[in-house]
């Protein structure tokens, strides 16, 4: 049976449903469009708010990859695609181009040791983000090992599965904050999107990353900024009870490096 289902968005009516493979745990079906409360959810799907992290997605030919971290959905980072951590959930977005007309391709990967709750928060974001598409739109479901060619093609080599060690060591919650200066000449802190569109030469930039805390600054951040940021970063190492290590990025390859992979 082919791991595939398909919803009209003209009238938001789901054709198929998504169901996980039978285990040694009895698992209940996840049927699209309502959450099951064995998942701890109750409501409509098409209620829900989109995600900030697929905001404009859809729009042209593109893949993104997003993973379920602690419940949550995250960018999985662009350097890393095409691995897979067997711990846990995915979702591929691929939009691509037929006849002009752009369609959006949408599934759902799922590793042999992940878990019942995060499968069942990620079908429930397969389907919130195909409303939020709303046209041109598949839904697929792909199992760690059993992969459709589909799916395979979409990544220029072969496909490889990471254990939890590799997996914590390459994804992280660190907060990026942007050091700023207001209309009035008042310098602040705004925390800012860890994607590369975040980063401009004009601002000063503190990564927290919790057990490492960088400082960036812009080529053409002013020495207020630079003073700001500077300050912020003492104010997060003293509130931190484990040891920091502060790595202010010049021009240092490994330091850029290091930053970088942090940024999606």
């Amino acid at each position: 049976m082919e791991n595939v289902a398909e919803f009209s968005s003209s009238n938001m009516e789901y054709n198929g449903l998504v169901s996980r493979k039978p285990s040694k745990v009895e698992e209940a079906p996840f049927v699209l469009g309502t959450i099951s409360d064995s998942y701890g959810f109750s409501e409509q799907i098409g209620n829900r708010p989109a995600e900030t992290v697929w905001q404009d997605t859809g729009k042209k030919p593109e893949m993104r990859v997003w993973i379920i971290v602690n419940g949550r959905l995250s960018n999985w980072r662009y350097y890393m695609y095409g691995n897979f951590s067997i711990q846990n959930v995915y979702i591929v977005l691929f939009s691509h181009l037929v006849e002009q007309n752009l369609e959006n391709n949408i599934h759902m990967w799922v590793g042999k040791k992940s878990s019942e709750k995060d499968f069942g928060i990620a079908s429930y974001k397969v389907i919130q983000l195909g409303i939020y598409l709303k046209s041109n739109v598949k839904q697929y479901i792909e199992y760690q090992g059993e992969e459709s060619d589909l799916f395979k093609s979409y990544f220029k080599r072969k496909l490889k599965y990471l254990d939890e060690e590799i997996y914590k060591a390459k994804v992280s919650d660190a907060i990026l904050w942007r050091i700023e200066t207001t209309a009035d000449g008042r310098v602040h802190n705004v925390r800012v999107p860890r994607t590369l569109k975040s980063i401009n030469q004009r601002f000063s930039y503190v990564l927290d990353a919790k057990n490492k805390v960088f400082l960036l600054t812009g080529s053409r951040s002013n020495d207020y900024q630079k003073a700001f940021a500077v300050r912020f970063v003492k104010n997060i190492v003293a509130k931190r009870k484990a040891t920091v290590n502060v790595v202010i990025v010049n021009n240092d390859v490994n330091d850029k490096k290091d930053f970088f992979s942090y940024i999606d």
